[in-house]
């Protein structure tokens, strides 16, 4: 059990689970079908903690998010990575990949750049035109 709440809190799983009526007993449902997205994705990277796995491959992990859980999710890749795990993203936000130390751009399946968010910015016009489209997006929506 020892294991099982490390796992938890180092995946920001540990504080909602105890807010259950019975903790980490508590019946969540047929695919946990009464969590969050969010308390889906946290708890899926518990189990690889569990697993100690070396590397932890995410598909697009924040895409059903609110920012809240997006954040919550960053504050564990940030945690994962001092511990040594490797983790790979596929994503289509910026936020999600922003603080990546590498980022390959895949235009039309073909990987067109690489390298930090800042470099690829002022590098790779497809990247560029693509953060500025999402944060055009953002601006109209506000």
């Amino acid at each position: 059990m020892k294991e099982l709440i490390e796992a938890t809190k180092k995946a920001n799983a540990h504080d909602f689970i105890m807010s259950f009526p019975n903790g980490y007993d508590t019946h969540v449902g047929e695919f946990g079908n009464s969590l969050s997205g969010g308390q889906k994705q946290r708890i899926a990277i518990a189990r690889a903690l569990l697993r100690e796995s070396k590397f932890i491959l995410l598909d697009e992990v924040t895409a059903n998010l609110d920012s809240k859980s997006e954040r919550l999710l960053q504050d564990t890749f940030k945690s994962l990575i001092r511990d040594n795990i490797g983790i790979f993203m596929i994503a289509h936000r910026l936020s999600t990949v922003k603080d990546a130390d590498n980022i390959f751009v895949l235009e039309n399946s073909v990987i067109t750049g690489a390298g930090t968010h800042h470099d690829l910015y002022n590098n790779n016009s497809y990247y560029r035109k693509s953060i500025d489209n999402q944060r055009t997006e953002i601006n109209t929506l506000q």
